[in-house]
């Protein structure tokens, strides 16, 4: 079983004194646990590959976080995988990152974005891009700009939201 699907079913029943929140639990630290033996079997030079291209990924997300072209949520998502398959650590710290890791978490146990999350989401793209569109001169890159928002929203929209007690 892949270390993700074991991550995801350690989450899903919770033990007694546990919550059903999104917050961290044993079972989740005790997921990873195998990794690090998986993980270490990894030749260094593999490691090593995909501890560089997560922690470029986490860099891509935050500059993405203000481009309206550059996506964040894909890139933290490689991240996590890049980190789960080269050292459990640094996914540990990911998932227990104050700002990151409930979104990592949620994704993981539900494959789902909240509600709220995507209306930052909505307002973010369409102010993004609405001052992208205004400040660049061309018709054609303008609608291509549009375009690239409407087809934004469209993936947004058809992500599953989570629902909200």
């Amino acid at each position: 079983m892949s270390a993700s699907k074991r991550l995801v079913a350690a989450t899903d029943e919770p033990t007694s004194g546990q919550s059903t929140a999104h917050e961290p639990s044993g079972a989740l630290l005790q997921a990873t646990e195998p990794d690090s033996v998986e993980a270490s079997k990894r030749p260094v030079v593999v490691r090593g590959f995909l501890k560089l291209i997560g922690w470029g990924s986490i860099g891509l997300a935050f500059i993405g976080i203000p481009l309206p072209l550059l996506p964040t949520t894909p890139f933290l998502l490689l991240a996590a995988a890049c980190f789960v398959r080269s050292s459990p650590e640094l996914h540990q710290r990911l998932l227990q990152h104050p700002k990151l890791g409930p979104f990592l978490r949620q994704w993981q146990k539900e494959r789902s974005v909240s509600r709220a999350a995507k209306h930052r989401a909505y307002a973010v793209v369409v102010i993004s891009f609405t001052i992208s569109i205004l400040a660049v001169e061309g018709a054609l890159l303008r609608a291509g700009l549009g375009l690239g928002a409407v087809a934004l929203l469209v993936f947004l929209a058809s992500l599953r939201t989570t629902r909200e007690d």
